[in-house]
């Protein structure tokens, strides 16, 4: 079984707290298609990374991700995880609980020298924390 983090592991959680209404579920869709355009990313790259692949030297899908935690509300203006909101939104009740938890702890404090450089920094230590891709924005 392929795993990933692929930063859309918390658009996934966000989306199983907010998007159980139809505004949770818009918001997540418009913050999908505002990252994407911002950032130019072409959906094929997307989808690589949800079939496995580990997006790596890409600075447009660095920003794209970097962009989706910002819009989801789960970075601070600098671009570093808000570890506390990224914890509370796990639900109780994924089969990945406990480790989506323990790399959100262990990952929690990367920094970069930018907000792309540091959603790069999450992306790769959840990657190799293993975090499975449930879905995809």
């Amino acid at each position: 079984m392929k795993f990933i983090f692929l930063f859309l592991t918390f658009a996934i959680l966000a989306y199983n707290v907010k998007a159980q209404t139809a505004a949770g579920l818009i918001r997540l869709q418009a913050a999908n298609r505002l990252c994407r355009q911002q950032n130019g990313i072409d959906r094929s790259l997307i989808n690589r990374a949800r079939q496995g692949e580990f997006i790596d030297n890409n600075p447009q899908f660095d920003c794209y991700v970097g962009c989706l935690l910002q819009q989801l509300g789960l970075t601070y203006d600098d671009g570093s995880l808000d570890v506390n909101t990224a914890v509370n939104m796990v639900p109780l009740t994924s089969p990945s609980h406990d480790q989506i938890v323990n790399a959100i702890s262990i990952c929690g404090n990367q920094r970069g020298n930018d907000k792309c450089s540091t959603a790069h920094l999450l992306y790769s230590c959840m990657y190799q924390n293993n975090i499975p891709v449930q879905a995809l924005g």
